[in-house]
């Protein structure tokens, strides 16, 4: 759906400060701008961005659930898991 591109390399720096950042899922637009936050810090970029048309059949909570479940293996998979405690939601744009 993004179509990812891999650009660079990822810097820890930049990855573990989006793996802290904890997910808004308030709307499909801001679960896709998180979405597209988390692969720029992990070195891709996004190609191609989900149409209006395309974001309506995804429900917020549940996208933005996905989103922190995949941004919690991460956490793990570093050994990261303290990262962002208490921290919360707020609207970003991607970039």
């Amino acid at each position: 759906m993004f179509a990812p591109k891999p650009v660079r390399q990822a810097v820890w720096v930049d990855l573990s400060n989006e793996l802290a950042w904890p997910v808004n899922s308030t709307s499909t637009r801001q679960v896709a701008d998180d979405t597209v936050s988390l692969l720029m810090a992990m070195g891709i970029e996004a190609q191609s961005y989900p149409s209006g048309l395309a974001l309506q059949d995804w429900k917020p909570a549940a996208a933005g659930a996905e989103l922190q479940k995949w941004k919690k293996k991460l956490r793990s998979a570093f050994g990261a898991t303290g990262l962002g405690a208490g921290r919360q939601p707020v609207a970003r744009q991607a970039g």
